[in-house]
């Protein structure tokens, strides 16, 4: 099986070891994520919860506006 090329500007081991996904939202922003995000169709971006509680994301950087973001979905290699 190839390997999937790596999307994301940050380099996998820049990425904090508690962000297991990282995918770009349409304005361009990349994000970091705990759990496995799920698209947001009406805000244009990813979106990590539970049925209670906001769970663990963080900003890596902006790129370019991506009319295609809910193809940037990645695991983290590691």
């Amino acid at each position: 099986m190839k390997e999937q090329q790596w999307l994301c500007p940050v380099k996998p081991e820049e990425i904090p070891a508690y962000l297991n996904w990282v995918a770009q939202d349409s304005g361009g922003d990349w994000c970091g994520y705990e759990n496995e995000p799920k698209p947001n169709a009406e805000f244009l971006m990813w979106v990590d919860y539970d049925d209670i509680n906001f769970i663990t994301s963080e900003y890596l950087c902006t790129g370019e506006y991506n009319a295609n973001w809910r193809n940037t979905l990645q695991k983290v290699p590691r």
